[in-house]
């Protein structure tokens, strides 16, 4: 099932990277760079019946991205600058582009108060801020993507949290706000 496939490549880099950096396990780098380069090769890590619809983001799409992110950031010193680009560009067409798109271009969300929305911004921002310094293009591309996330955040968190010290929705599945 979709779930099960994103979870998957998703422990799988996040761990496998994690037990490289403390542990040093040479054979954990390669199985994190093998499913970081694999992801990266889908067309989307949406569900179908999600782009059907005209919609790009997904709950799960964030948490994964998160994840993925985590991941990356561990091992990019050890990647090439061809893979760090391949990575990049999939950060970008997979959860950066479209939730900058989705939350703050077209303001799919006007209420802000959607945990969807908070793992959709959360897992964008990771991976935008994984990639920084990592390839050319991202003072113009990421770099300027960043501010449009944190602004649609600083909506999101305004949405959840009215001030009356009442909670909307919950902030995320993983705890993001």
């Amino acid at each position: 099932s979709y779930f099960k496939l994103l979870e998957s490549y998703a422990n799988t880099i996040s761990y496998c990277a994690l037990d490289y950096s403390l542990n040093g396990n040479e054979k954990s780098l390669e199985s994190a760079r093998r499913a970081l380069l694999a992801v990266a090769r889908w067309q989307t890590w949406t569900p179908p019946r999600f782009t059907t619809h005209g919609l790009h983001t997904y709950y799960e799409v964030g948490v994964f991205s998160q994840r993925v992110a985590f991941g990356y950031d561990l091992i990019a010193p050890r990647l090439t600058v061809d893979e760090k680009a391949q990575i990049a560009n999939a950060f970008w067409k997979q959860i950066i582009e479209p939730t900058v798109s989705e939350y703050f271009l077209y303001n799919r969300m006007p209420t802000a108060a959607s945990n969807w929305m908070a793992n959709s911004l959360c897992g964008a921002i990771a991976a935008d801020v994984a990639t920084e310094g990592d390839v050319p293009e991202w003072k113009d591309r990421e770099g300027a993507a960043l501010g449009e996330l944190l602004a649609a955040y600083q909506e999101l968190l305004r949405g959840l949290f009215p001030g009356d010290g009442s909670e909307t929705e919950p902030a995320g599945y993983e705890n993001f706000a």
